[in-house]
């Protein structure tokens, strides 16, 4: 009888260990800073910029997008995420940010009661805000002190995302 941790018949003896040992290191707790407030931090373009951590629900790789006729440009299109459709914001185009090269990861946030997909640029990592974020400007990012980052914009998901929501353009499907 085959063990739990056994290869598959016929699977790769490489890579079914390759696996074994991602699954053994995603079973691992994250650690939380142990001062401040959480946030994820990552890049855009030659910047960095953080979102608060119990703002994200998920990180993921950026799914097939399909664009949606005569939305606005800082609307990338919807993407199909579980069955059901994920409105995906293009964060470089809503801050009027050049989009830089590298990998893409897509920020799952709940906004609103609904949960809204922010392309930014990876990777993505945890820090903690050491000095609160200061006041939010009209552009929906406050300067935070981010312990291992230095400083970095601190985006105002309220900010950003309630102007789409406001207009209702984001709602256009």
């Amino acid at each position: 009888m085959r063990k739990p941790l056994d290869p598959p018949e016929g699977a790769d003896e490489a890579s079914h260990l390759v696996l074994r040992d991602r699954a053994r290191r995603a079973r691992r707790p994250i650690e939380l800073p142990s001062r401040g407030r959480p946030v994820l931090t990552f890049r855009m373009g030659d910047e960095r910029f953080g979102l608060p951590a119990e703002r994200v629900c998920e990180i993921l790789p950026v799914p097939k997008v399909t664009r949606v006729p005569g939305a606005p440009s800082s609307l990338r299109g919807v993407a199909n995420l579980r069955g059901r459709l994920l409105v995906i914001v293009d964060t470089a185009c809503l801050l009027g940010l050049a989009e830089g090269e590298g990998e893409r990861l897509l920020l799952v946030v709940e906004h609103r009661e609904r949960r809204r997909g922010l392309e930014v640029q990876g990777p993505v990592g945890l820090a903690s805000i050491e000095a609160p974020p200061g006041p939010g400007g009209s552009d929906g990012i406050r300067p935070g002190l981010v312990q291992e980052a230095g400083i970095v914009g601190i985006l105002d998901l309220e900010v950003l995302l309630g102007a789409l929501a406001e207009s209702g353009e984001e709602d256009r499907r």
